[in-house]
C-alpha cells in the first residue's frame, strides 16, 4: 500500500509542477498580450491623427 501511496504522491507532484508551469505560461502570455494591445491602441491613434 505504501508504494501507491508514494505513487500517487509522485503523480500528484507532477500534475502541481505541471499547473504551476501553465500558470507561469499564461501569465506571460497575458502580459505580451497586454503589450500587443498598447501597441495597438498606439498604432490606431497615430492612423486617426494622420
Amino acid at each position: 500500500m505504501s508504494q501507491q501511496g508514494a505513487a500517487l504522491q509522485n503523480y500528484n507532484n507532477e500534475l502541481v509542477k505541471c499547473i504551476e508551469d501553465l500558470c507561469a505560461k499564461r501569465d506571460e502570455l497575458q502580459r505580451q498580450i497586454l503589450i500587443e494591445e498598447e501597441d495597438k491602441h498606439k498604432l490606431e491613434n497615430e492612423i486617426r491623427i494622420a
